[in-house]
């Protein structure tokens, strides 16, 4: 079967087109793992009071420190198809801190159960960024009839990724800021 240089291009295109497909879906899925001690430490525990009382013992510990490394940049992505990359928004450096300090407060969050699936469910990602612009960490979320919160890495400061009404003001108000810019 011959291949004229219509038909070559046109296999390009689709190429092209499923390639972007792809990355797009695997750009904006959600994916974590827990390392083996986290997993060990958090997870393995007889009671739920057991549990809660793990997470209070790390509480703002340096070890569990959300997203872990120093954070020279934070962008906030919606969830939209082939959209996401194109809507962006960097975070302000006069916001940067306060991103980082909101997902690393307890007060925001709430002991609620979360089983929510994020991959379908979440309307936000967080990405952040250290100085050579390599991704450290990342917080999707969804606020509507949710206030679901997953994040990469793992942090107990998010006790089990659920926003406190505190919280919830805090995201809202933070996005309605970044919205304006």
């Amino acid at each position: 079967m011959k291949v004229t240089k219509k038909r070559a291009w046109r296999l390009i295109l689709m190429g092209l087109i499923a390639a972007v497909l792809i990355f797009d879906a695997m750009d904006r899925s959600v994916s974590w793992h827990l390392e083996e001690e986290v997993r060990e430490e958090f997870l393995f525990k007889s009671s739920a009071e057991d549990l809660q009382n793990t997470y209070r013992s790390h509480f703002g510990s340096r070890e569990f420190q959300f997203p872990r490394e120093t954070t020279a940049k934070v962008k906030l992505f919606k969830n939209q198809f082939l959209m996401s990359r194109l809507t962006s928004i960097a975070v302000p450096d006069s916001l940067t801190a306060r991103v980082v300090n909101l997902f690393n407060d307890p007060d925001n969050f709430d002991w609620r159960e979360t089983t929510w699936n994020p991959a379908a469910d979440y309307q936000y990602l967080f990405r952040f960024y250290d100085d050579q612009n390599t991704v450290i960490g990342k917080a999707w979320f969804c606020l509507e009839d949710c206030g679901m919160v997953k994040s990469m890495p793992f942090s107990p400061n998010m006790k089990f990724g659920s926003f406190s009404g505190q919280g919830m003001k805090a995201i809202v108000d933070l996005l309605h800021q970044l919205e304006k810019i």
